[in-house]
C-alpha cells in the first residue's frame, strides 16, 4: 500500500523530476526552483485529478459505449493502466473485466496476461492469498513475451512481498529463494527497455553497491518516457531511490553530497561554468 501512496506522489510530481533529470547533462540543477515547482505541482494537484478523472470519464463513455468485443477487451485494459496507481479497487473491477471478456473470446493468452496482471495489483496491496490463486490459473505456455514478462513480474514481486513480510526466517529464506529465481526468468524473458526489466536492473545494481550505473539507468529511463505518464512516476521514483542512495554512499566515506553538484560561478566574461562536466560522476572525487 505504501508504494501505491509513493507511486501517486511520484505522479504529481513526476514532471518536475523528468525536466530536471533532462537538465542535468547540461547544467546544475537550481535546487531552489525544482523545490518550487514541486511545492507547485503539490499545490496544483486538485486541478491535475480533475483533468485525470475527465479523461477516465471519457475512456469508461468508451467502454460502456463499445459493442465491438475486442475493442471493449482493449479499451478495458487501458482503463486497468490508468486507474492501477490512482484507484485500487477501480483498476482490479477492470482487469477482471478484461479476464472475463478473453476467456469468452478464447483468447487465452490475453487472459493469462491480464491474470498476472491483476495478481501483480493484489500483492501490491497486501492481497497475497488473492495473487496466488491468480497466478495458479495461468497457463504459462500460452504466454507472449510479454505476457510472460508479466507472469514472471508478478510471481516475483508476490514472493518479495512474502519474503519481507514475513516474520519466520524458514518463510522468509524459502521465499527469498524462490523470488531470485523468477527474477533470473524474468530477465531472461523481459525486453531490455521494458519497465520491469529496468525496475530489476535499479534494484539489483543497488544491492550490489553499483550506484553510478543505477543512476545511469534510472536517467535513460526516465528520459525515454513521457511526462506525466504512471512510467514517468516509475521512473521518478527509482530515480529518488538511487539519488538517496548515493547520499548515503557519499557521507559513509566522508564526501558532502553537494560537493557532487556544485553551484556554477561566473567567469570574467560573465559566463557560467561547472566545476564538474557531469553530474552524478564519482570519479572527479578524492
Amino acid at each position: 500500500m505504501r508504494r501505491i501512496v509513493d507511486l501517486t506522489v511520484a505522479m504529481l510530481v513526476g514532471m518536475s523530476v523528468h525536466v530536471a533529470s533532462a537538465q542535468q547533462s547540461q547544467k546544475e540543477v537550481d535546487l531552489e526552483a525544482l523545490y518550487q515547482q514541486i511545492d507547485e505541482a503539490i499545490d496544483n494537484s486538485p486541478v491535475y485529478v480533475a483533468e485525470f478523472e475527465k479523461r477516465l470519464n471519457k475512456q469508461k463513455d468508451l467502454f460502456m459505449q463499445e459493442t465491438d468485443t475486442d475493442a471493449k477487451l482493449l479499451n478495458g485494459m487501458i482503463l486497468f493502466e490508468m486507474y492501477r496507481s490512482y484507484k485500487n479497487d477501480s483498476a482490479l473491477h477492470y482487469i477482471r473485466e478484461c479476464i472475463t471478456l478473453a476467456d469468452s473470446l478464447g483468447h487465452y493468452d490475453i487472459a493469462g496476461q491480464a491474470r498476472s496482471k491483476m495478481a501483480r495489483q493484489c500483492s501490491n496491496s497486501g492481497m497475497y492469498v488473492e495473487a496466488a490463486k491468480l497466478l495458479d490459473e495461468v497457463d504459462t505456455s500460452v504466454l507472449s513475451q510479454e505476457g510472460l514478462t508479466d507472469y514472471y513480474d508478478a510471481r516475483s514481486h508476490l514472493c518479495g512481498e512474502i519474503a519481507n513480510y514475513s516474520l519466520l526466517p524458514d518463510v522468509k529464506a524459502q521465499y527469498g529463494a524462490a523470488q531470485q529465481q523468477f527474477r533470473d526468468s524474468l530477465e531472461k524473458v523481459a525486453d531490455k527497455g521494458s519497465d520491469q526489466y529496468l525496475n530489476l536492473r535499479v534494484w539489483e545494481l543497488i544491492s550490489n553497491g553499483d550506484v553510478q550505473e543505477a543512476l545511469k539507468i534510472s536517467n535513460d529511463w526516465i528520459n525515454k518516457v513521457g511526462p506525466g505518464t504512471r512510467e514517468d512516476a516509475m521512473a521518478s521514483y527509482f530515480l529518488h531511490i538511487v539519488y538517496a542512495q548515493l547520499h548515503h554512499l557519499l557521507i559513509a566515506v566522508g564526501i558532502h553530497p553537494l560537493l557532487c553538484f556544485p553551484a556554477e560561478e561566473e567567469t570574467g566574461s560573465g559566463q557560467k561554468r561547472s566545476h564538474q562536466g557531469k553530474r552524478g560522476t564519482l570519479e572527479d572525487q578524492p
